[in-house]
């Protein structure tokens, strides 16, 4: 069923030619102009329309748009806004009005060239068409999202089903503070050239996504960077709402930067990429509305994880958490992280066995529910690196380790009460960022005797 709406530009031209040519009545006298009458009196203004009124409507060829849902889903927005404007402007479907799946629903509108956004009920985008020729009568079909494949050749993907390293954004239009600001450690073992995403998406990347950021803005623009603490080459990589694939690398010097036009609302999933293979970059990852780039940065914006610090067990851990219990299955539990940070541990006074350099924030954290008689807790380097552990546990009591196996370290907690165990992995040298897995096991595991 197709249901039209009518911007009714036609008959407001045709009453206004009606009354110009209105007819009847003498000529009237140059000579002896009539007496002035009093204006009318002033009326309320007319209650607004409910389509949009920033388009350009110009008198001309008028055009029908017939949006077909084939998305699978009830579409409760339809935006529609010239390629020429900034931004996308009002919802043109109005409060009430929906377009179940497998319905159609039409517009009116001057014959031009249009982007067009179709947006789910939770406001996620659905489809977006860019450059779209209306002229005449024309249907853009509104389709499922395409399932792209992300497989390097090798086995390695960038799966958006995984749930993001370090963290989420959640951002509505004005979000302060502007840029924001997170500290991320780039690279993985996803080789992103190989994916056929697009001319510029290169480097090497995690599985999952370093950040999720969830829009619900309707920006005119969104820039997205990367700036490295040290001068090293990195890239970027992001996928929006639509499955659409954008990609940087080498913006301003090695740190890449995407500017998004009119973003559709919904889930940005992103990766920072190191440009060769085993590298890891640490540094800032920013999300603003203004014209920051990376070389132009607001005064006292953080530039990295770099520069001293505390170690801090209130913030959140970059690489997750597990609750444990006594008995816990599988035996051992494994994390994957990426060690190093800008805190000089052997700075803090929390015992001669504790050094490295690590992250502010936890690396991991464990919640016992129940006591353990032993639990040991170690980390495996993917490569022959030094690397350093620190654990604070429920008490506030520091515990530390280097090198109990090769370079490899390891804790063991005898007699291990309930509650919050917080776990950093540090690099023996500053700017150092070891890819590997923790392990946590109450069995004789260590890292030269792994299941």
């Amino acid at each position: 069923m197709i249901r039209y709406r009518l911007l009714g530009l036609a008959v407001i031209f045709l009453l206004v030619a009606t009354l110009a040519c209105g007819g009847g009545g003498d000529t009237p006298d140059p000579t002896n102009p009539p007496a002035p009458t009093d204006p009318p009196a002033p009326t309320d203004p007319p209650p607004p329309a409910d389509e949009p009124t920033d388009e350009p409507i110009a008198d001309g060829e008028m055009a029908t748009l017939i949006i077909e849902n084939d998305s699978g889903e009830t579409i409760c927005y339809i935006l529609i806004s010239s390629s020429e404007n900034d931004s996308w402007g009002d919802d043109w479907l109005g409060d009430t009005e929906t377009v179940e799946s497998g319905d159609t629903y039409a517009f009116e509108s001057p014959v031009g060239t249009y982007d067009l956004q179709a947006l789910n009920c939770d406001q996620d985008a659905s489809d977006i068409e860019w450059g779209f020729d209306l002229d005449g009568t024309a249907t853009w079909t509104v389709g499922e999202m395409e399932a792209v494949d992300t497989d390097d050749g090798d086995g390695g993907t960038l799966d958006i089903s995984l749930e993001p390293t370090f963290g989420s954004a959640d951002l509505e239009a004005g979000f302060l503070p502007d840029p924001r600001a997170i500290d991320i450690v780039s690279g993985g073992a996803v080789d992103v050239s190989g994916m056929d995403l697009g001319a510029d998406c290169g480097g090497y990347a995690a599985s999952a996504p370093d950040l999720r950021m969830n829009l619900d803005a309707n920006s005119d623009a969104l820039r997205i960077f990367f700036v490295a603490d040290e001068e090293q080459d990195s890239t970027l990589i992001i996928n929006d709402p639509a499955g659409d694939w954008y990609c940087n690398d080498d913006f301003s010097g090695w740190n890449p930067m995407i500017e998004l036009e009119k973003p559709a609302n919904g889930q940005y999933d992103i990766w920072v990429g190191s440009y060769s293979a085993d590298d890891y970059i640490g540094g800032t990852l920013y999300i603003t509305e203004m014209d920051y780039d990376p070389d132009n940065l607001p005064e006292g914006a953080s530039s990295g994880a770099g520069g001293g610090g505390e170690l801090d067990f209130s913030a959140d851990p970059a690489f997750g958490s597990v609750e444990l219990e006594a008995g816990f299955t599988p035996d051992p539990h494994e994390a994957e992280l990426i060690s190093g940070g800008g805190v000089d541990v052997s700075g803090l006074g929390l015992g001669a066995d504790c050094s490295g350099y690590a992250a502010a924030a936890p690396d991991y954290r464990i919640s016992l529910a129940e006591d353990s008689d032993a639990l040991r807790i170690f980390f495996v380097a993917d490569e022959e690196q030094d690397a350093t552990l620190v654990i604070n546990d429920p008490y506030g009591t520091w515990y530390c380790n280097d090198d109990s196996t090769g370079f490899d370290p390891m804790v063991q907690l005898d007699g291990a009460t309930s509650g919050q165990y917080d776990i950093w992995v540090g690099s023996y040298s500053d700017n150092e960022f070891i890819a590997g897995t923790l392990y946590i096991t109450e069995m004789d595991y260590d890292p030269d005797n792994l299941p």
